[in-house]
């Protein structure tokens, strides 16, 4: 029998996350604060910040703490901690007056607003912070002596930062940042010389700056994404690292244009449209979503003008499978170190998803933009007197599965029904609906193929996709009567050839898949994602094979 857990200590002080800023970098009121030039998203985070006076009165007063931020870098920095993030010169903002305990009365109850160039541009309170002064202080002294004088800042007031609203500032911009009774702190962001490219795609306004420093051309890119001719009229952008969230787009350059996929995160579709750009003489009329998950319907918003195309299932299904905020809650976890101890206790194979996702991907600013015309078998359009048909075939790899076909051309964008050199997944549909959408797509006689995931492909690709699940699905129904779990026959599977395709883990939701069919299962139930990554991950671990989603 365990032992019981023992009592927590009386008067213990809580644990709290914190950062320390650097004391090199404070400014005072009216200060100007440097540009970085790593940096196009420089915002401001208004805090109320404390001073501690001494043991027997730990609170001495209190003032406003503004915490400069580049928010382009800030994502990486959260695994292994703030530098360019925070602390730049004059980063650390105090003032303008230090006011005593008594003349604040209730510090949690100040009303906050921001004014930018005179103008009111956010507003909000200190109603939402948790804790007060002393149990923090408490807690910093378990570490360390608390020096008299030492300042902290309470956290970020909400819904007052460019952040919260996707409304950064420009340089030359004069901020005021008024807490109630305890004054207005103000200061001048300055023009940068020069600005470098950032994570994030460049602002039109900070665009002048960029040139000025020699930057990129937009179409080189941060991310290993190339633009591909295949066909006279059809265009591919592939993403070469074919791995989850790396998918792939297409283009038809006839009439008003249709584009085929909009990337996960706006970064790669700004990219995508980048790379288009050098095709596309304006942004396309129509806008095809394959299907609902978040890695091809991501950059949607971005093409406002257009006619987003999909089947009658995305609008629900989107909400349900790519709602971007799940994707900021893992990679938060998993940027935050003691939310990814948790996770990892519990769930390594999403701790590891979240690890990979952080290399590349920011699903920050992003909005849900549905589908406005929505197909329930086939639609046909018609380019510049082209016919280009828009076909239902799921479900198969997801609910809402269609392909794009260009019979003058022979291409067909596929979407997710078809992968390339990298391990195929299925999160609805049977095994014979694989089988009959590949069949389908050879029975149009395309001479492309561009898959949802690796390089374009002819037949021949449908043909090694097809051998694969078939060698899958027959060890599957072997390992299932000898009575193996689907995670030990997983393990067991000899993927011969294609184990060297990207992230030969994935072979357990093939196998899981065949599993469901063997055991009478209704083919829309649905998958425990945290567990299935577990899965993918125990596999890759267990082959020896790269630990990849």
């Amino acid at each position: 029998m365990a032992a019981p857990k023992p009592a927590p200590e009386p008067g213990r002080p809580k644990r709290l996350s914190f950062y320390k800023a650097n004391m090199n970098s404070i400014a005072g009121d009216g200060a100007n604060v440097p540009w970085p030039a790593y940096t196009s998203r420089l915002d401001i985070e208004p805090e109320l910040a404390v001073v501690y006076g001494n043991a027997h009165q730990p609170v001495a007063g209190y003032c406003i703490f503004n915490d400069v931020s580049a928010r382009d870098v800030q994502v990486p920095e959260m695994v292994g901690g703030f530098c360019l993030t925070k602390d730049m010169a004059q980063g650390n903002q105090l003032g303008p007056y230090l006011v005593t305990v008594d003349e604040v009365g209730d510090p949690f109850d100040l009303a906050v607003s921001v004014r930018v160039n005179g103008h009111l541009r956010f507003e909000g309170s200190t109603s939402e912070i948790v804790g007060g002064a002393e149990e923090v202080f408490a807690w910093l002294e378990v570490m360390a002596p608390v020096a008299p004088g030492s300042v902290m800042g309470f956290g970020t007031i909400p819904d007052c930062t460019g952040l919260d609203h996707g409304d950064f500032l420009n340089p030359g911009a004069q901020i005021e940042i008024e807490f109630e009774r305890l004054g207005t702190l103000t200061c001048t962001f300055e023009q940068p010389q020069a600005l470098l490219r950032s994570r994030w795609p460049v602002r039109p306004s900070l665009l002048r700056y960029h040139e000025r420093g020699g930057d990129p051309s937009p179409s080189t890119g941060r991310f290993p994404m190339s633009l591909e001719q295949v066909s006279d009229h059809c265009y591919a952008v592939i993403n070469a690292k074919n791995r989850v969230c790396d998918a792939n787009s297409g283009y038809v350059d006839l009439g008003d244009g249709l584009l085929f996929d909009t990337q996960s995160d706006l970064p790669h579709a700004h990219q995508m449209i980048d790379l288009f750009s050098s095709v596309w003489a304006r942004m396309p009329r129509y806008v095809v979503n394959s299907h609902e998950d978040i890695d091809h319907v991501g950059g949607n918003q971005l093409f406002p003008g257009a006619q987003i195309i999909g089947h009658r299932s995305l609008p629900e299904r989107m909400r349900e499978v790519a709602d971007p905020k799940e994707m900021l809650q893992l990679l938060f976890a998993t940027s935050t170190p003691q939310l990814r101890t948790f996770i990892q206790a519990g769930h390594r194979g999403m701790a590891a998803m979240g690890r990979q996702l952080l290399e590349d991907y920011d699903f920050r600013l992003m909005e849900l933009a549905t589908p406005t015309a929505l197909v329930d078998d086939t639609l046909v359009l018609h380019l510049d007197g082209t016919e280009v048909h828009v076909i239902y075939v799921g479900p198969c790899h997801n609910v809402g599965d269609v392909i794009v076909h260009v019979p003058s051309e022979g291409v067909v964008f596929a979407g997710d029904v078809v992968f390339q050199q990298c391990t195929p997944i299925a999160w609805a549909g049977r095994y014979d609906d694989s089988f009959r959408i590949l069949d389908l797509i050879a029975g149009l006689h395309p001479e492309v193929v561009v898959p949802g995931h690796g390089p374009v492909c002819g037949l021949d690709g449908l043909e090694e996709m097809r051998a694969y699940l078939k060698h899958v699905r027959e060890e599957s129904a072997q390992a299932f009567a000898r009575g193996l779990t689907s995670l030990e026959a997983a393990k067991q599977i000899d993927l011969g050839q294609w184990a060297a395709w990207r992230a030969p883990g994935r072979v357990y939701m093939n196998v899981e898949r065949a599993y469901r069919e063997l055991r009478g299962d209704e083919a829309d139930l649905p998958w425990d994602r945290a567990a299935t990554f577990d899965a993918i991950y125990e596999v890759a671990r267990a082959k020896g094979l790269p630990v990849e989603f």
